[in-house]
């Protein structure tokens, strides 16, 4: 179980990468999508646009066939759409070390696949997707390009960034398909700003000692984690009313198809970055079992950014070992990598 600067941890037979694909169709999301950029023009207005004859928007829309990734970006440019900004926003919620490109070539799409797969298994991204293992190398070598739905599950796939993506160039909430999940998410967000411990309660909703309760039991979970009673039912409160959680008649649990992205607000992740360092200063001296390691060096501007890779590959690492199986503790690794002149 991991709660970092992503989404859910995983709670039980269906986790936060499968949630949104079990209740959005990503051929019709799709072709919605391509009916949002196409905006007030008509369908043959909108194929004389992108240079075609036919009425390949008629085509798209109505999920007779769909245009890559890459195709839909050039689409999007000549219809008005600043792609490169919109791909640059997306890039620094979910793919920091992206190193960018024309979003209207194959290859910058399939790099970015590739940044966002980082050290996950294309096996694992394959059930995610719902996708042969095949189809999703190819996808992520460049060697063959996903049309616009499975670009859209590999977004979800890989950084559960369908809708994140999407809200780069439309309101989701004016797609059909997408916007259920899309307010569900906002309202989540919303507990993440009023309650930055919720994080910590959803650690404690996974650990064995909480699943094996005969009923919930007041103070339990505070006593786990180190939160007050008050912070304990007030979290768990705000969290079941954004229907993160749900009351299963005995305790509380996960809701399978919730999802919270601390990245998508820059704002709301610096102050849960913040939270998570004071709670860090705060556990200093009061146990044994902690790990407070610091080294303050200089180094080249090259060298700086070897350290950045390297401490990505260790939060990945680390995040690697997360299980659900005998979850016994609950534990915050806080990984810090700052420069001490800002700006």
């Amino acid at each position: 179980m991991d709660l970092h600067h992503t989404t859910f941890p995983d709670s039980g037979p269906a986790d936060a990468h499968e949630a949104l694909s079990a209740v959005v169709d990503y051929e019709q999301l799709a072709s919605e999508l391509l009916r949002a950029l196409r905006g007030k023009r008509s369908q043959v207005a909108f194929s004389r646009r992108l240079g075609r004859r036919s009425n390949v928007a008629y085509a798209w829309e109505s999920g007779r066939r769909f245009p890559t990734a890459a195709e839909a970006m050039r689409a999007a440019a000549l219809v008005g759409f600043d792609v490169d900004q919109a791909l640059t926003r997306f890039a620094k919620v979910h793919a920091p070390f992206f190193e960018g490109g024309d979003p209207r070539e194959p290859a910058t799409m399939a790099a970015l696949l590739r940044a966002l797969a980082a050290s996950t298994p294309t096996t694992e991204i394959a059930k995610r997707a719902e996708r042969s293992r095949f189809a999703v190398s190819r996808w992520l070598s460049g060697t063959a390009e996903p049309r616009l739905p499975d670009f859209l599950r590999m977004l979800q796939s890989t950084a559960r960034g369908a809708l994140t993506f999407i809200a780069c160039f439309v309101q989701p909430t004016k797609l059909p398909s997408a916007k259920t999940q899309w307010q569900r998410q906002q309202a989540a967000d919303a507990v993440v700003r009023a309650h930055p411990h919720f994080l910590l309660l959803l650690v404690g909703l996974g650990l064995t000692s909480y699943r094996e309760l005969t009923r919930h039991e007041p103070g339990f979970l505070a006593r786990e984690l180190g939160l007050t009673l008050e912070e304990e039912e007030s979290g768990l409160e705000a969290m079941a009313k954004a229907e993160l959680i749900r009351w299963n008649g005995r305790r509380w649990a996960i809701d399978a198809d919730a999802e919270v992205d601390l990245r998508r607000d820059p704002e709301m992740r610096d102050e849960m970055r913040r939270w998570i360092t004071r709670r860090s200063a705060d556990a200093i001296g009061k146990s044994d079992e902690g790990l407070f390691q610091w080294v303050a060096l200089s180094c080249s501007e090259e060298e700086l950014v070897e350290l950045q890779r390297e401490a990505r590959a260790l939060y990945e690492r680390v995040r690697s070992i997360a299980t659900t199986d005998g979850a016994e503790r609950a534990v915050v690794f806080n990984l810090q990598l700052f420069p001490t002149r800002v700006g």
